[in-house]
């Protein structure tokens, strides 16, 4: 990755359950965590303004290094916040034909 992919993320993944009536259901009481270098975070911009809102939504895309192991329903930690992965991330192939990198969109929402 190019030098200015500095930031070190935390991929938090919830251990499978059985939630007594025999499905799996997530559990983010103690999510295996996995630490991964060689990151760029960039923040989105708000698309709509609303005043006196209640909630805050706050959004970042996420390039990161092509082997990362992270899926949809994965969060990511990262500077103290813990944000949710918006949809699948997206692999990038480079000209040549190699995975290049990885981007996924964060989200957390407060309030």
């Amino acid at each position: 990755m190019i030098s200015y992919h500095r930031d070190t993320i935390t991929v938090l993944r919830a251990q499978l359950v059985d939630d007594g009536y025999g499905n799996e259901t997530p559990d983010w009481a103690s999510p295996t965590r996995t630490d991964v270098g060689g990151c760029r975070l960039q923040p989105i911009p708000a698309e709509d303004y609303v005043l006196d809102r209640e909630a805050v939504t706050t959004r970042w895309r996420l390039f990161a290094p092509h082997g990362i192991d992270l899926r949809a329903t994965d969060r990511v930690e990262h500077a103290g916040a813990v944000y949710d992965v918006d949809g699948d991330p997206q692999r990038w192939p480079s000209p040549t034909g190699r995975l290049r990198h990885v981007e996924a969109l964060l989200r957390r929402t407060e309030g």
